[in-house]
């Protein structure tokens, strides 16, 4: 009798050993069983349910291009959603990408590749067209401010 019971108790607890949470893990060390998996873009451990994680963060099409950013931190914005580089080199904003607001540009072609071409003609807000500027600047290469086309209500 005494032997059957410690034999159960042995083969008890030889299946709860087994089943204890952090005995399966990816290569990267994330528990599996306890529902984590590894993000490339965070370089953590999440639940996908908790945190989600976040797609390759894109530059917006409007974004200054800076030289510094190649020593910057990975850009973390949620999916839909592109970074805006916003005063010093490092520091940027995260906006939906698939909508501009009023007096965004929303058309700008470069010619030197100074800037990105922005052709964003029909993601202005309601009530907005796509204008072109009234001033009329004659330009070796039209890729600034002055000239790009702006989401502007009233036109």
């Amino acid at each position: 009798m005494l032997k059957k019971m410690l034999c159960s108790l042995f083969t008890l607890f030889q299946v709860t050993s087994s089943q204890l949470m952090g005995r399966l893990k990816d290569p990267h060390g994330c528990m599996l069983d306890g529902g984590y998996s590894w993000c490339e873009t965070t370089s953590t451990c999440q639940r996908s349910w908790m945190e989600p994680c976040p797609k390759t963060t894109h530059m917006c099409d409007t974004s200054p291009i800076q030289f510094c950013r190649m020593i910057c931190p990975k850009m973390k914005c949620t999916e839909g959603q592109c970074a805006m580089r916003n005063g010093h080199c490092c520091d940027y904003k995260c906006y939906d990408n698939s909508k501009l607001s009023e007096n965004d540009i929303c058309y700008r072609f470069c010619e030197s590749n100074r800037e990105n071409n922005v052709n964003k003609k029909s993601k202005c807000p309601i009530n907005t067209n796509c204008v072109a500027p009234k001033h009329n600047i004659i330009s070796l290469d039209p890729c600034n401010d002055l000239t790009a086309y702006r989401c502007l209500s009233g036109h």
